[in-house]
């Protein structure tokens, strides 16, 4: 094992996810990765520092990546840039030994930092107005094309399209086991219903 910042936050990541936000302590941290207390500080301030760094990496930072987007982007390109985040999203969760780790842990994370931390809920505020904006632009640039209708209400299907992924994680635990597919199926469900 070579100590970085990066393997912490990789395997506190999957500490999170088992055992949720109040059961990670830095005596977790210690005896599950097998590190001194003076080695995870060297890193991180304070274990709300490490907390803040893995939401950064493994959904605030996805979410920013996958919302920067062309300006001719097409509402058919940005459901599949949509699934495919999902999956990037989901793929950490799959290499993990614990196979009840799910999108729903996640989420869970989610809503804790956004709970506990302005800044998170500040970030996430600013990605949903900004994933609401590339919906809009993506359905009004479908309509100029004629790939979907033009009677459509572009700001009633952005957030439409933009609650799906939101839906997808909050109540993935919900879901029965080969939901794997839903924001797909979501996605595809309402495109059908506007395209031309």
């Amino acid at each position: 094992m070579k100590l970085s910042r990066d393997y912490l936050i990789e395997h506190v990541f999957e500490l999170y996810l088992q055992y949720g936000y109040s059961g990670v302590s830095v005596s977790v941290i210690q005896e599950k990765l097998g590190i001194g207390r003076a080695s995870m500080y060297y890193y991180f301030k304070d274990m709300d520092d490490m907390f803040k760094a893995v939401v950064n990496r493994y959904f605030f930072d996805l979410t920013r990546k996958s919302l920067d987007l062309p300006d001719d982007i097409t509402l058919k390109q940005m459901i599949e840039t949509r699934i495919n985040v999902l999956s990037a999203m989901k793929q950490p969760l799959k290499d993990f030994e614990n196979k009840n780790i799910n999108m729903s842990n996640l989420a869970s994370l989610i809503l804790v930092s956004i709970s506990l931390f302005p800044e998170c809920m500040e970030t996430a505020r600013e990605l949903k107005e900004l994933s609401i904006i590339q919906w809009s632009k993506a359905i009004r640039n479908s309509v100029k094309t004629g790939e979907i209708r033009s009677d459509v209400d572009v700001d009633v299907m952005a957030m439409l399209f933009s609650n799906i992924k939101d839906a997808h994680e909050s109540f993935a635990h919900l879901m029965p086991k080969d939901s794997e597919t839903y924001s797909e199926q979501a996605y595809m469900c309402i495109y059908n219903l506007i395209k031309q």
